[in-house]
């Protein structure tokens, strides 16, 4: 999976991979990769898009933290 690097001051890059619907978030403050599970594509190309003032961070927490753990 490529991974997109981010200006964010909590991510530094975010990765999809269309056939298996996976997305990975990399942090900053730990540098942890975290793996989110059925990722539908439209909401890793909004995640990329960000239309949320440049604030990925905000993004993330609203519309994927705990929405696509992968179990």
């Amino acid at each position: 999976m490529n991974m997109i690097k981010v200006t964010s001051s909590s991510i530094t890059a975010i990765g999809y991979d269309e056939s298996s619907h996976k997305m990975n978030i990399k942090f900053i403050n730990n540098s942890t990769t975290y793996t989110y599970c059925n990722v539908p594509s439209d909401v890793f190309q909004e995640f990329l898009n960000n239309p949320y003032k440049n604030s990925h961070g905000k993004h993330y927490y609203k519309f994927i933290f705990k929405k696509y753990n992968c179990y």
